[in-house]
């Protein structure tokens, strides 16, 4: 009998641990030990609400990374963050920030990824004012094969902008890593089937696969989002669309008066946007072209990662 009360309350301790970690079950981590014997944390790169990001250092190879330290006590929703983990421990693309090491300890959770050197691409939209047509292309067909790999693998990133695209290096205004993975879904609630009959996997159901929370960022946010009646992973391509137009001409598509995102909100609904003069007058048709087929408020009408990658803009 003391044996059996050892063994329950011996898993309900265990059990207990488990809730609260905040990595994933059966996601792999190193000690704390290790991490100091084999990294060197630097300089201080950025705050946020329940975390900081500091340079680190390989002993071994003196190659850096980003290092973000998450305050557990100060996490909002544990769950979301495991999943944020688990998806980037599903993903290995040269487009998207890789997941290096996960260190976890009483108090703290370690999240060691690439360095992007050159910072967020809104800052070099902000420097260059806007972006020369050729360059924005590359851009975006980078942009495109990244998150073509995510939605191969079902998940939504739904928070797409200048702000999470990061530059490799202070020398290249072209080679984009997708990052922040905070507000990213699986879609695995219905229709998640492989194709048989090798018919592009995201024009199956699983494609429409709905997700229901209002998220993202006001400019970049799609339609139906706005909407509140579900959405699919071509929420992603709509924000991609804005992302190349402000490329192309250095403002965004929909804009409103002042303060007043309700009436960015109508104009987003409503689809209505134009290609002004002078800003457009040198834009090729095809880059205008492009940027239309991805702002078209209805999502079945809106082209997928696989079509945008094939569009007469991209492919040229």
């Amino acid at each position: 009998d003391k044996l059996w009360k050892m063994t329950l309350s011996l898993s309900a301790h265990y059990n207990r641990l488990e809730e609260e970690s905040l990595i994933p079950q059966g996601v792999g981590s190193i000690s704390a030990a290790d991490f100091r014997r084999d990294y060197e944390i630097g300089d201080l790169l950025g705050k946020g609400a329940y975390s900081i990001v500091r340079a680190a250092r390989s002993r071994k190879t003196g190659r850096l990374y980003a290092c973000k330290i998450i305050d557990k006590r100060k996490v909002p929703k544990a769950s979301c963050l495991r999943d944020e983990i688990r998806i980037l421990c599903s993903v290995t693309h040269h487009g998207i920030v890789s997941l290096h090491e996960l260190v976890e300890t009483s108090d703290e959770l370690l999240l060691l990824t690439d360095l992007a050197m050159g910072g967020e691409l809104y800052d070099r939209i902000v420097k260059n004012q806007r972006y020369k047509e050729g360059d924005a292309r590359l851009v975006i067909r980078l942009l495109l094969e990244a998150v073509h790999h995510l939605h191969m693998r079902h998940i939504i990133h739904r928070d797409i902008k200048p702000e999470n695209i990061l530059l490799s290096s202070v020398d290249s205004d072209t080679d984009v890593k997708l990052s922040d993975f905070g507000l990213a879904k699986v879609c695995d609630d219905a229709g998640l089937v492989a194709n048989p009959d090798g018919v592009d996997s995201e024009q199956q159901d699983f494609g429409r696969a709905r997700a229901y929370t209002s998220c993202g960022t006001d400019y970049y946010v799609a339609p139906e989002v706005l909407l509140g009646e579900g959405y699919g992973i071509k929420v992603d391509l709509w924000s991609i669309g804005v992302v190349a137009y402000v490329l192309l001409c250095g403002f965004p598509p929909f804009v409103g008066d002042g303060d007043d995102m309700s009436s960015v909100y109508k104009h987003v609904l409503s689809g209505s946007f134009s290609f002004p003069s002078p800003s457009w007058d040198y834009i090729s048709a095809d880059a205008k072209d492009f940027v239309s087929r991805l702002l078209t408020v209805d999502p079945e009408r809106r082209l997928s990662c696989q079509q945008a990658l094939e569009h007469r803009w991209i492919t040229q």
